[in-house]
């Protein structure tokens, strides 16, 4: 279990001679340090993409490993849908930071149509528990519009006079 930790191992070697070890520790989970964990992009043109990073600290005496899911619907219902496309991604998505480190990590938005995309990256920490990275962007398409909508040019007949044409 976690906290102090109290053992005494009897150590006897015969009948009459014998050692007690007494052990006290004191046992903590490691724990990570993120600089955000929400992370909202703004609206991107689909075909473009977005890159923000943060940091992982590791302010722990010990090397702690972690390692970052594929992205998956915050929606319960569609939470076993799992997305099509990547249109987020970590990098990296693994490592093991030594003590006293830290790693920064883009988070790339890349939207594959123009809607809003609301997901999240579990972030999986050995021995300790797992974090959520919440991700909110909007993917818009560009729209072209001619002002005025409608062009009617006179028509232009071969080898006619250029300068007629207006």
């Amino acid at each position: 279990g976690l906290g102090k930790q109290d053992f005494e191992i009897p150590l006897i070697f015969d009948g009459e001679l014998g050692y007690s070890i007494h052990i006290v520790s004191e046992i903590k989970m490691p724990i990570l340090t993120f600089s955000k964990t929400s992370f909202v992009f703004e609206p991107t043109i689909v075909g473009q993409k977005w890159i923000q990073t943060f940091q992982v600290q590791n302010l722990n005496p010990i090397p702690v490993t972690f390692s970052i899911d594929e992205c998956q619907n915050v929606n319960i219902l569609q939470k076993n849908n799992p997305p099509k496309s990547s249109t987020f991604i970590a990098y990296p998505t693994s490592a093991t930071l030594p003590p006293y480190s830290f790693l920064n990590i883009d988070i790339t938005f890349a939207p594959t149509g123009e809607k809003e995309y609301l997901m999240q990256f579990p972030v999986n920490i050995k021995y300790s528990d797992q974090v959520f990275l919440q991700l909110k962007g909007e993917g818009i398409m560009m729209k072209l519009f001619f002002d005025p909508p409608e062009i009617n040019f006179d028509s232009i007949q071969p080898f006619a006079d250029k300068t007629i044409a207006t």
